[in-house]
């Protein structure tokens, strides 16, 4: 079978006016993309070290990410995590275009960065919700928070980075984070903030290099 079949499932017989070198280049993409999560599938990682994930638009739950090397998650339009992200010590992740929505699953905090893990959220967006929607968020702990850092030591200066992310909430001024991050562990992480919309009426909560506009 060529590889535009494999994309199509189907001959180019059967569609007369496509372009046969674009197809072949397009099939080409989608096999060196990596893993490809559908709507409601967990999150697998192919390998140890250096994974590509592509989420197709819908839920995607949560996941732990305990990787070597560089991983990169890019969501589609309406790729969205409704489960908690838990990254242990040492992964390196850049979040593309995905969305952050609170849920009884994550309430307290949607990512959790272990130590000296480091993060970049590029074109992401979070949302909480107010208190007064229990059945739809439970009850979040005291300090809650979108993002935490659970390290043991010092963090770098760049453990946690945002470009072009915004954060939001139903009702600013009454939902359910005391901070966008924190720091929940012994030592102290610091992150960096750039081009971001903050429409939370929250404090950035940790040292950082940048702005958060």
């Amino acid at each position: 079978m060529r590889d535009v079949d494999l994309v199509f499932q189907r001959t180019l017989d059967k569609i007369g006016l496509l372009d046969r070198p674009i197809l072949n280049e397009a099939a080409g993409n989608r096999k060196r993309v990596g893993v490809t999560i559908r709507n409601g599938d967990p999150i697998v990682f192919e390998k140890e070290t250096d994974n590509l994930i592509f989420l197709e638009s819908g839920e995607h739950g949560g996941a732990t990410i305990d990787t070597q090397g560089m991983t990169v998650i890019t969501g589609a339009s309406g790729a969205t995590f409704t489960g908690h992200i838990n990254i242990l010590a040492g992964s390196s992740v850049i979040f593309n275009n995905c969305h952050f929505k609170q849920t009884k699953q994550n309430t307290d905090r949607f990512v959790t960065i272990s130590t000296v893990s480091r993060v970049v959220f590029n074109n992401c967006s979070f949302r909480r919700y107010p208190t007064t929607m229990k059945d739809a968020v439970g009850t979040p702990a005291a300090n809650a928070a979108y993002v935490s850092i659970n390290t043991s030591i010092a963090g770098p200066t760049d453990q946690v980075n945002f470009v072009s992310c915004i954060f939001q909430e139903n009702a600013p001024g009454s939902g359910t984070a005391g901070n966008i991050v924190n720091n929940i562990g012994t030592g102290v992480g610091l992150g960096n903030a750039a081009y971001c919309i903050n429409k939370t009426g929250l404090l950035f909560g940790i040292p950082n290099i940048g702005t958060l506009t």
